[in-house]
């Protein structure tokens, strides 16, 4: 305990000994330390906060690994998710959706715009309303429905 007390005083008299040099540390580390805390806050505000749907914390995303790319699942095909819906006890609902883009244009040139390939109860499993529009129904999923 002595030769750490020791230690202590005698880096203390060294600070005091060069006040710039101290002045320096103590600024280098605040910085260091400021950075530190902001980007806690914008992982925390951006990344981390919950889903915006009722009962965010009961959504699972279920899909396929196929090992060839990190954190990226492949979608699930049609006929497999009617029969996880057949199939799966104590889950309230199973509804799919697979990334797209589309193809639209008003009496001109296209413009491609980023969309979802979705099911019929897509909406009502989130728990949330289409902003435009209205809701899928099961009529929608049949084959040649528009």
């Amino acid at each position: 305990m002595n030769a750490m007390l020791q230690e202590f005083r005698q880096a203390l008299r060294g600070t005091l000994a060069q006040p710039g040099h101290s002045a320096l540390i103590v600024g280098v580390l605040a910085l260091g330390l400021s950075c530190v805390i902001f980007m806690l806050i914008v992982i925390g505000s951006l990344v981390m906060r919950p889903l915006p749907f009722p009962d965010a914390e009961r959504l699972l995303h279920i899909g396929l690994d196929n090992g060839s790319r990190i954190n990226r699942l492949d979608p699930i095909r049609p006929g497999d998710v009617l029969s996880l819906r057949r199939h799966l006890d104590g889950v309230a609902d199973v509804s799919a959706f697979e990334g797209a883009t589309v193809n639209l244009s008003d009496l001109g040139r296209p413009e491609r715009f980023d969309g979802a390939i979705v099911s019929g109860n897509f909406f009502r499993v989130l728990g949330v309303a289409p902003i435009l529009g209205r809701d899928f129904n099961d009529a929608d999923e049949r084959p040649g429905a528009a």
